[in-house]
């Protein structure tokens, strides 16, 4: 983020992968944008193989 300095123990950027229960299914904690969305997804066809639908 421009301008401002964050402390070194937080994350600029945290995704997070919640199941339809309002379960926290997994968290992902980095700077970089650029392996959210495969390590979000990942979790989330993961818990799918688990939890198929009904």
């Amino acid at each position: 983020m421009a301008g401002v300095t964050l402390p070194m123990a937080l994350s600029a950027r945290t995704s997070y992968v919640i199941a339809p229960d309002g379960t926290v299914i997994s968290t992902y904690d980095n700077l970089a944008a650029d392996d959210h969305v495969n390590q979000t997804m990942s979790s989330l066809k993961a818990w799918r193989a688990k939890h198929p639908r009904k």
